[in-house]
């Protein structure tokens, strides 16, 4: 080894110049063992790689589907659990910071609420909407054809479909947080209508292939488009009266 300052030739085991007193690098099996533990570093976290894979994996679908989401949604789909339960999360969270953006930190000070006041009481108000939607259209389409349904693959179906509802709700939050709120309302407003939008395709494809129906489907859709709006009423009027009674406390 020779001291790269002064030239002097070292033992290999010499950290400092006997001569200048320079570091000097480490021995070649320094180096090697150095190697050896970098080498041998932990792997990845299998966790990180799975979420990294199925964010790209959501991402590519989210796309194509948006594209041609009445192609996809209900002539090609098959299902996915998790891009549709993706999909109801995206719609809830984006749905309640709008809400927190309107109500909390873009509101007078009079009628601003805190984070948990708007956003949570949004989160369920939504969730609570799409599962009432999801849950009582398959209920009604048990009762009005004989064909047998899947919940689950009933609910990927369902829950793919709603590409277009999470773009709204993408939007109308940005919106939000910008604080034009005129643009906000009206994409809100086509998000709930596009739910139901969906909701008559789907039940109008499932009873289209079905091959016999126990009761005329108009009336199916009309009662549960009933029931639908009496509990969203029911919701929205407790969880309203929540958020009034957190302004006075």
């Amino acid at each position: 080894m020779t001291c790269a300052k002064c030239g002097t030739t070292l033992p290999p085991e010499s950290k400092f110049c006997e001569q200048c007193g320079e570091s000097v690098e480490p021995s070649t099996h320094q180096t090697e063992e150095a190697s050896t533990i970098e080498t041998t570093a932990k792997p990845p976290n299998e966790t990180v790689e799975k979420v990294t894979a199925l964010s790209k994996n959501y991402w590519t679908y989210f796309l194509s589907n948006l594209k041609a989401p009445t192609q996809r949604g209900f002539v090609e789909n098959q299902g996915n659990v998790i891009f549709a339960t993706i999909n109801v999360a995206l719609i809830a969270f984006f749905f309640a910071f709008t809400l927190f953006a309107q109500l909390g930190f873009r509101a007078s000070s009079f009628i601003s609420l805190s984070f948990s006041d708007s956003f949570i009481p949004g989160f369920f108000f939504m969730l609570i909407f799409l599962a009432v939607t999801i849950g009582g259209l398959f209920l009604t389409l048990k009762l009005v054809i004989d064909s047998p349904i899947n919940l689950q693959a009933f609910y990927s179906r369902f829950g793919e479909s709603l590409v277009v509802p999470v773009a709204l709700s993408a939007v109308a939050f940005v919106s939000g947080l910008i604080g034009i709120g005129s643009v906000t309302s009206l994409f809100l407003g086509l998000l709930f209508l596009m739910v139901f939008a969906i909701m008559i395709m789907v039940y109008q494809t499932e009873v289209k292939q079905a091959s016999t129906a126990k009761l005329d489907p108009l009336y199916g859709l009309v009662a549960l488009f009933a029931v639908i709006l009496i509990i969203l009423n029911y919701v929205s009027s407790y969880i309203l009266a929540d958020m009034v009674m957190s302004l006075f406390i």
